[in-house]
């Protein structure tokens, strides 16, 4: 399967200043040119887009660029997508199926550092075929970390200080990475990863922590025996009781006619003060009907008083006049009609038959209350008697012997509970007894060869002869023996001895070359074996390295030219770029990209800007 991407251009824009374009082809680019004509910045750039946290440098001629595009298609599909980098806010965008063209009409994905579905790391890796999450084992102590394309960045974009670097390329970065970076190309040539990996422990520590375990354990196991020997104190204190399901029956009968009775209770208690209700209305009626009885008594002795008092009235010598109180002259003139005492005695006396009726029928409606107040005191009294019947019932007969039968549950209960408290203590006893038999028959296992096996199935795999062939086809005579043995150095760093020899032992310029071949048979060796890869390579000034060297070395030419044909000759289905300041022998130059930078404003390209 085809894995990875190629670079197509690099874009640099800016709201002020003309875009810089630089293009890429299949197969072998040189990008060449003297020294600060902006090849490096280049180099920085692609590095940046990629997730460098670190900004390209800043040169003159970059003033007033602001984002970085880069299209790239994939291997598999011939898609052409485009990621862009902020040189401002190194805020990252994702232009899927999009060429850089067609950027300004489509709606990019984000993306953030992050280890996450739209982070640049995770798309470019996804781009790579490497199914995620990935972990890699950090430390001696097997902690993990997840692994993002930074991890992968050293393989794929190779600078010139790290070529020619006595170090192994297998490292860069800190020495505190160590492990990490063994591990990582240990992951890439095997495709297996660390998250199966448990963290282990030094002997001292493990055999400390199992001495624990075991007086732990032998704790537990005592405390185990001890609460056994308790509970068959509790069991011999307490009677097994013979409750059954006709005893369970038996106390859902009386619960049923305790709630039944409850609601006797209530519906008592809602009676009653329905009568009282009823009797205080009543009283208050009688109360009020006495009052009324009172009134017409009262009304008829005035009428009868105004009555036997006319008489005398008429014999009076009024000095002003009784009905209408004018004064009455001496003489007795006075213009009034005398008032007829018949009359007012007529009316008086039908007005005092009239209250009298009334009276009479008041008199029956007394009674009449006074005889239902009389029922109601009495069914009153009925219902108080009836509830302090069922309460009799309910706290001398029913509770005691609910309690009773509850008391013979609780007890069965309590025994059940005992029971089963034994049985999960003996369970625990013969669990714990096991984990101490096994705890002390335990050996530790040592990982301290866990590096020198992985160092063998490396040793073991085709990468070494196919870094020998390669290296061979470069540096070495054809025909010579030049066996390639990985390693653990004294600086406990994997590195490969060539025939027998250390790597570091070679001058710095052969060093660069040794390390761009390593580079190169990896995307080899990953490729032949469908592992996961980018399938395109940086090499920044893998030959330049010679010049000015302390050891004054000397690249042969033969040397340059079969180091060029090789990169050509075994990546014409996928893309390396080569920064160099010098160029390629005339038989490869029409066959392959060369970007030339010519610091000549007469002749050629300039430089990048």
């Amino acid at each position: 399967m085809e894995y990875g991407f190629k670079i197509k251009q690099l874009i640099l824009t800016g709201g002020k200043v003309e875009p810089r374009v630089l293009k890429f082809n299949d197969g072998l680019n040189l990008l060449t040119g003297p020294s600060n004509t902006g090849k490096t910045y280049v180099f920085q750039c692609i590095d940046f887009v990629f997730g460098k946290s670190k900004l390209p440098k800043k040169i003159t001629e970059s003033k007033g660029y602001e984002d970085i595009f880069i299209e790239i298609e994939e291997y598999s599909s011939q898609k052409i997508s485009t990621i862009s980098r902020s040189l401002i806010n190194k805020v990252a965008f994702f232009y899927p199926n999009t060429a850089y063209t067609a950027v300004a009409q489509t709606n990019p994905i984000q993306l953030d550092g992050k280890m996450d579905n739209d982070s640049i790391s995770s798309y470019l890796l996804k781009l790579c075929g490497f199914k995620l999450p990935i972990k890699i084992k950090k430390n001696q102590n097997f902690l993990t970390v997840n692994f993002s394309f930074r991890n992968l960045a050293p393989f794929l974009f190779v600078k010139e200080d790290v070529m020619i670097s006595e170090r192994s390329p297998i490292y860069v970065g800190s020495y505190t990475d160590r492990t990490l970076c063994f591990n990582i190309f240990k992951f890439l040539l095997t495709g297996i990863d660390d998250s199966t990996l448990k963290k282990t422990e030094k002997k001292e520590i493990w055999t400390a922590k199992k001495s624990a375990n075991i007086d732990l354990l032998t704790q537990l196991l005592e405390d185990e025996i001890e609460k056994i020997d308790l509970l068959k104190r509790q069991q011999d204190e307490i009677a097994q009781s013979n409750f059954d399901e006709m005893n369970l029956n038996e106390i859902e009968a009386i619960q049923t006619e305790i709630t039944e009775l409850n609601d006797q209770l209530s519906q008592n208690e809602r009676l009653k003060h329905k009568l009282q209700a009823d009797i205080a209305y009543n009283e208050n009626l009688k109360y009020k009907f006495h009052l009324l009885k009172e009134q017409y008594l009262s009304d008829i002795e005035r009428l009868q008083f105004i009555d036997e008092g006319s008489f005398l009235l008429n014999q009076l010598y009024a000095t002003k006049c009784p009905h209408c109180g004018e004064t009455i002259t001496e003489f007795g003139l006075h213009n009034h009609e005398d008032i007829n005492m018949e009359d007012v005695n007529q009316s008086c006396s039908f007005e005092i038959e009239k209250i009298q009726k009334n009276l009479k029928e008041l008199q029956k409606s007394i009674i009449t209350v006074e005889s239902i107040m009389e029922d109601l005191h009495e069914e009153f009294l009925k219902v108080i008697d009836g509830a302090a019947i069922l309460k009799k019932n309910l706290e001398s007969v029913l509770h005691p012997k609910l309690a009773n039968l509850q008391e013979q549950w609780d007890r069965s209960l309590q025994h059940n509970v005992l029971l089963s408290e034994m049985e999960s203590a003996n369970a625990q006893v013969e669990y714990l007894q096991t984990l101490i038999t096994n705890t002390s028959s335990t050996k530790h296992k040592n990982n301290e060869n866990s590096n020198d096996e992985i160092i063998k199935t490396i040793n073991e795999s085709s990468f070494p002869t196919m870094l020998e062939t390669n290296l061979k086809n470069c540096l070495f005579l054809e025909n010579a023996s030049l066996p390639i043995t990985f390693y653990m150095n004294s600086d406990q760093e994997l590195d490969f001895l060539i025939k027998g020899e250390e790597r570091e032992v070679f001058g710095k310029g052969y060093r660069s070359i040794i390390s761009s071949i390593f580079q190169a048979t990896l995307m080899l060796y990953c490729k032949a074996k469908d592992l996961p890869h980018l399938n395109s390579l940086i090499l920044d000034s893998p030959v330049n390295a010679f010049k000015d060297t302390d050891e004054n070395e000397q690249l042969p030419k033969s040397i340059q030219n079969r180091f060029f044909n090789f990169l050509y000759s075994n990546f014409k289905d996928s893309q390396i770029i080569v920064i160099e300041n010098s160029s390629v022998p005339e038989d490869l130059a029409n066959k392959i990209n060369i970007l030339e930078f010519t610091r000549d404003k007469t002749k050629g390209r300039y430089g990048f800007f």
